[in-house]
């Protein structure tokens, strides 16, 4: 699986984090592929890699989207 950056449309008045652009990301994978509860994601590894962010911006993200 691979997950491949998005283009964010619109203007916005402060730049969005890295961790904030990594969960906007995953959860439109999440979304385009239809994933339910319990379905898995691709590795962390692999997130950093197609989202190009550290492995503390995958990991808050994913902890942001959990909560």
């Amino acid at each position: 699986m691979q997950i491949s950056r998005g283009v964010m449309s619109g203007l916005t008045t402060t730049p969005m984090t890295q961790s904030s652009t990594a969960m906007a990301e995953i959860k439109n994978y999440i979304l385009t592929k239809g994933l339910h509860p319990g379905d898995a994601l691709p590795t962390e590894s692999q997130l950093c890699t197609d989202l190009g962010v550290s492995r503390s911006s995958v990991r808050e993200a994913v902890r942001t989207l959990v909560a």
